[in-house]
């Protein structure tokens, strides 16, 4: 009697820790979770930083895929965002934009163009300048980083979305 008795409460007590919710970050398996990456842009790393971005979130990345990712223009945009007493800068605003589509096997549109962006708002010394680049060289670097999970979570989402 008791043989039975501890299967049922080990059940019962893996249904209660809620680990059956929880869900992977990476593309779902009933979906066409594997891409090509057609790439638009003037700067063709962005291709190469992308493709690595996505396969390490789960991705395949194939020139077979029947999903093409079409990278269709990237901006990247510096503007004065506060100004001093004195009228000089004290802040500047970048942005990262990024717009793609995705396109069927047979080059037909799935999803109209999608834009995403970040920005991120940095002070600007102007007593320090070399500390001020590396510093907008470190924003930049995050403001990639941003983008590319942005695109993730957008990619999966719209996976899910299309194969329902």
């Amino acid at each position: 009697m008791q043989r039975i008795w501890i299967p049922f409460f080990l059940v019962l007590c893996m249904m209660g820790c809620g680990f059956h919710l929880r869900q992977p970050m990476i593309a779902y398996e009933n979906l066409p979770n594997f891409l090509q990456i057609e790439s638009k842009l003037k700067n063709p790393q962005w291709q190469h930083i992308v493709r690595a971005h996505l396969m390490e979130a789960g991705f395949r990345v194939s020139d077979q895929a029947p999903v093409t990712l079409v990278l269709v223009a990237l901006t990247e945009e510096e503007r004065p965002y506060t100004y001093t007493a004195l009228a000089k800068v004290a802040e500047y605003q970048l942005t990262q934009t990024l717009q793609y589509q995705l396109m069927d096997a047979h080059q037909q549109t799935m999803t109209p163009i999608i834009q995403i962006y970040t920005d991120r708002i940095y002070p600007f010394d102007e007593r320090n300048i070399s500390g001020s680049q590396q510093e907008k060289v470190l924003i930049q670097t995050e403001l990639t980083n941003a983008l590319l999970q942005q695109l993730t979570e957008q990619l999966n989402q719209t996976l899910k979305y299309l194969a329902s």
